[in-house]
């Protein structure tokens, strides 16, 4: 096993990157350490014990080096500690890095120099307010205040703020941005080129296509643009499980990168100096391709994959899928650490490595003599391989399974195939016969209209998908090294790789009582600060009591009481009648207040005066207010003006009184 594993060195090496990179940066000189004493313990151990010389781990005390200079040089370029909060600007000279359209409005991704320092930003401008063309290369002057985005809850499916500090943006516009100038590069750019392509891409296909919902649909398929997709369609293609179709991933690289084979193979029997330069034209349309896209990670992943693949093929070497495939992941990880917490790229590589292990395997059990049989059993292998290592994760973060799965991959799988030919089509003759265009354009519309009302149907059928899954961080874990084991098992034939995938399949089962068993011990206080959400939860073990306002709607279910499997939930209006110790405070005046006993939730506690005051409205300081019922806890809801938070924040510090504002974002109070 130790020499079919050094056979594949990015395997271990990625592996070994991926550890490092999540070394707090503090600990990096103590992590050196004990890697230098640890292998060159076990080296000499094995080596005098077994006479083993493992020659090939040493070089991980040199790569710990490098990694760890890695992470520290990126944090420092990337992720500086010293960002402020908040900038004013006028006449602010930016480059423009990218750009993202829709309907109304223009997302400019930006970098510019403030005070010797080099920033990111992201900033939205309405599509009407700059009449001119604005291009990736471009400088432009700018005035307007940008904000550090603020952090999501801990328990909302998706942190913005995050994202974008993976995309490395510091910061976002708050109000109105206003451009006053423009210089147009006069230097060759290939984001600026790609861009005018994409554009004039997504014209001609709009232009062909009846329809402008299918047309952005087919745009979505060819180019990755989803700005013209509606929200109907989208949720379809996540819902039934094809939504790897709807972003332009590996598999449309795939798609193409197999015709750019075919015709080059056609091409190259005729001209010897095609086929010479066979190598080099298809990998500059492959990245040319990445690059009209928008280099996502998942295209990335294919982009590299397929250029090492080529120059394997061109340099006559033997290439192994596997070590390719982590080779990729080192170079992708090793020039971006960021890359490495991106959901696509984790979807995109694990879906890859499951096609690699189990495809075959599948594909071998299903083949037979009929070719038509054949070629429908190769789809399905490829479907069924993928959801090994793609539904613990998907999952994870997207808590739902479509039962449907292989029914729909089976038709949009090959429509996504045949639309990307007849989008392709449309481009071609678009330039010199357009009723040729237009009928392709029209058979993309019956094609896309076919596969949607397919789509209708299967949302029709019973529990066409299971929503509300909960997998903890800690059994994806476990389902993972259980897979890993199992791997293990098959290949190398080893048996207690299988008693150790049925003990981690074990744990994984395990967890869940575990975790039901501590969430009915805990009390929490969730505070939101979202208007259309309940203004607090209090959390009492398994059971929760949402407040709301008199006349608000009752909130739906989120993420934070699936995460805690409640099992119970009680609404309270929050007004003059309130139980559970509840009482108004100043009636007479236009604050709304209430001072809230947080022990009367607790049955069975002992009580004491733990209380929390619950700010919302006021009008003025009423300091006595606060002073007379002694809280525990003050919050100060969004609903109240920016100078009374601020008096009061002033107040409450000099005080020594803990509060909340909850124009942070949500807040988890443990009590």
């Amino acid at each position: 096993m130790i020499r079919a594993l050094l056979a594949q060195p990015f395997l271990y090496v990625t592996v070994w990157l991926a550890i490092c990179l999540q070394i707090p940066m503090e600990y990096v000189p103590m992590f050196l350490l004990s890697v230098l004493l640890a292998f060159s313990g076990i080296y000499w151990y094995v080596r005098i014990k077994s006479g083993t010389a493992l020659n090939g781990y040493l070089f991980l005390i040199p790569l710990s080096l490098v990694f760890a200079l890695r992470t520290y040089t990126h944090q420092l370029e990337d992720h500086p500690d010293d960002v402020p909060k908040s900038l004013t600007l006028e006449n602010q000279p930016g480059l423009i890095e990218g750009i993202e359209t829709s309907d109304s409005v223009i997302h400019l991704n930006l970098n510019f120099i403030q005070s010797n320092k080099k920033y990111h930003a992201r900033i939205k401008i309405a599509s009407d307010q700059y009449p001119y063309p604005l291009l990736p290369g471009d400088s432009i002057y700018f005035s307007g205040q940008l904000v550090r985005p603020s952090p999501a809850f801990e328990f909302d499916p998706f942190d913005y703020a995050e994202y974008l500090e993976q995309k490395h943006i510091q910061f976002l516009n708050r109000n109105e941005v206003k451009i006053h100038g423009q210089n147009r590069s006069s230097n060759f750019n290939i984001r600026k080129l790609a861009h005018q392509a994409k554009t004039k891409i997504c014209h001609s296909l709009l232009s062909n296509v009846e329809q402008k919902e299918y047309g952005g649909l087919l745009i979505a398929i060819l180019v990755g643009d989803k700005g013209l997709v509606s929200d109907r369609i989208k949720n379809q293609f996540i819902a039934t499980g094809t939504a790897h179709i709807l972003a332009v991933s590996g598999m449309h690289l795939g798609m193409l990168y197999a015709m750019l084979t075919f015709l080059m193979s056609i091409i190259s029997t005729h001209f010897l100096l095609a086929k010479k330069s066979q190598t080099f034209i298809i990998l500059i349309l492959i990245w040319f391709f990445a690059i009209i896209t928008g280099l996502s990670p998942a295209i990335l992943r294919a982009a590299v994959m397929f250029s090492l693949l080529e120059f394997g093929i061109y340099l006559r070497r033997k290439t192994h899928g596997i070590n390719i495939l982590f080779g990729t992941a080192f170079l992708m990880i090793f020039h971006n650490p960021c890359i490495l917490k991106d959901i696509g790229f984790q979807l995109s590589f694990m879906a890859v490595l499951s096609i690699m292990l189990f495809q075959a395997p599948i594909n071998k059990l299903m083949r037979n003599s009929n070719k038509i049989l054949n070629y429908l059993s190769e789809i399905i292998a490829v479907s069924l391989a993928v959801q090994f290592l793609i539904t613990p994760i998907s999952s994870f973060y997207f808590g739902s399974f479509p039962t449907y799965f292989l029914l729909t991959n089976l038709v949009w799988v090959p429509l996504s195939f045949i639309l990307m030919i007849l989008g392709i089509i449309v481009l071609i003759t678009c330039s010199f016969y357009l009723p040729l265009s237009h009928l392709m354009g029209s058979c993309c519309a019956w094609s896309i209209q076919a596969g949607l009302h397919f789509f209708d149907l299967v949302e029709k059928w019973p529990i066409y998908k299971i929503d509300q899954l909960m997998i903890y961080p800690e059994q994806l874990v476990f389902i993972y090294s259980a897979f890993f084991c199992i791997f293990l098992w098959l290949k190398f034939n080893y048996r207690s790789m299988m008693f150790a995938a049925l003990l981690f399949l074990l744990s994984f089962a395990i967890v869940y009582p575990m975790r039901i068993w501590k969430f009915s011990k805990e009390s929490e206080l969730v505070l939101y600060s979202k208007n259309k959400e309940s203004v607090m939860d209090i959390r009492t073990g398994l059971k929760v009591f949402s407040l709301v306002q008199e006349n608000q709607s009752i909130p739906v279910l989120n993420y934070y009481h699936q995460y805690h499997q409640i099992k119970e939930r009680e609404i309270i209006r929050m007004d003059e009648n309130m139980a559970y110790h509840f009482k108004t405070l100043d009636l007479n005046s236009d604050s709304i207040s209430w001072c809230i006993n947080l022990n009367g939730f607790n049955d069975g506690l002992e009580k004491c005066t733990k209380k929390m005051l619950l700010v919302r409205n006021l009008i003025k300081l009423d300091s006595c207010m606060i002073l007379d019922h002694q809280p525990d806890l003050v919050v100060l809801c969004k609903q109240n003006r920016t100078a009374i938070i601020n008096q009061l924040t002033h107040f409450l510090s000099n005080e020594n009184i803990p509060f909340v504002d909850m124009r942070t974002g949500t807040q988890l109070i443990k009590f």
